[in-house]
């Protein structure tokens, strides 16, 4: 899935910075290449928005327009999942330490290890 959202993106960066480079070109001088075109759809596409290029004909406005919701529907929206997932396994794995210490079944991996280290115990003269 990660995959093919990459893949659409660069696809989408190239076709969407080429056509407005061409639409631009002739009115905003800030559009002088193709690669400026695909800066400025990478930036738009994944929501930065950074202001340093920006449309002035109404086609180019338009293919912004179209641009960002290609962008909120294809990278956004599925970071809000990717980032819901990451919370549900946090809190699991917190609920999991919290009984482990309860039950004293080890505060785990951490608390032997600091014990083995010596670290927070006074030093010994032998």
């Amino acid at each position: 899935s990660s995959g093919i959202n990459a893949e659409y993106g660069g696809i989408s960066t190239i076709t969407f910075g080429s056509i407005m480079y061409y639409i631009e070109m002739d009115v905003n001088k800030d559009f002088n290449s193709i690669m400026t075109g695909c800066w400025w759809a990478l930036v738009t596409i994944t929501t930065l928005g950074y202001g340093d290029l920006t449309p002035k004909t109404v086609g180019g406005k338009v293919l912004g327009s179209v641009l960002l919701t290609f962008g909120m529907v294809f990278l956004t929206l599925p970071m809000t999942i990717i980032v819901s997932k990451f919370g549900t396994v946090y809190e699991n794995e917190n609920r999991k330490l919290a009984f482990e210490r309860q039950n004293g079944r080890g505060a785990s991996f951490y608390d032997s290890s600091v014990e083995r280290s010596g670290i927070g115990k006074p030093e010994q003269n032998v």
